[in-house]
């Protein structure tokens, strides 16, 4: 929702997260090791850290308001010579079973939109798309191709909301839609709550 991404550069809402989510989200980094080492014994070359800053590499656009970390990048994967963007994430069963059957592109739009950004601004044709079912410890890989197009809109997209004055058009006129339901900006959106 473009509305919810003006609020949230306008510092108007923020997410608040409770600690079971907090802790979710930590798994997933320290699980980001583990998945390295299983590259690296794979004889795939890993890079998970930036040499100049000792952390993730980090990628900025639009004026340095889009940031974003990665996880990598991977090269000498089977058959793919050439270097990937590295993303690495976990999922329960429900989630990992539904990845495994549709793709990121329809199942995960936010995961395949970032690394498509990534992929532009490090000028590369690939992402290494790769998941850990945190139930089971099955792994899912993914190759995924570039899409320029996709990226240049999603720039667009940010630069048009962080050049507007005013928030977009909301989603729906009704606070009771589902997507609505649950933001963290329908109260700003829809009462104009402070």
């Amino acid at each position: 929702c473009e509305r919810k991404l003006w609020y949230s550069f306008h510092w108007s809402v923020a997410t608040q997260w409770e600690p079971r989510m907090v802790r979710l989200l930590s798994r997933g980094h320290h699980e980001e090791a583990f998945l390295n080492g299983y590259l690296k014994d794979a004889d795939i070359e890993v890079h998970d850290v930036d040499e100049d800053t000792g952390e993730q590499w980090e990628f900025s656009a639009c004026g340095g308001h889009l940031l974003g970390h990665a996880d990598g990048f991977v090269r000498n994967l089977p058959d793919s010579p050439e270097w990937h963007l590295l993303e690495e994430k976990t999922a329960n069963q429900k989630s990992f079973d539904r990845t495994k059957k549709l793709g990121v592109e329809a199942d995960k739009p936010i995961h395949y939109s970032q690394m498509q950004i990534y992929m532009y601004l490090a000028d590369l044709s690939f992402a290494a798309y790769l998941v850990v079912n945190k139930n089971t410890d099955e792994l899912y890989f993914e190759r995924v191709p570039a899409n320029k197009k996709h990226a240049e809109s999603l720039l667009a997209k940010a630069d048009r909301i962080i050049a507007s004055s005013e928030p977009p058009e909301r989603m729906s006129e009704d606070p009771t839609f589902f997507k609505c339901s649950w933001c963290d900006a329908r109260e700003i959106c829809h009462y104009d709550a402070s």
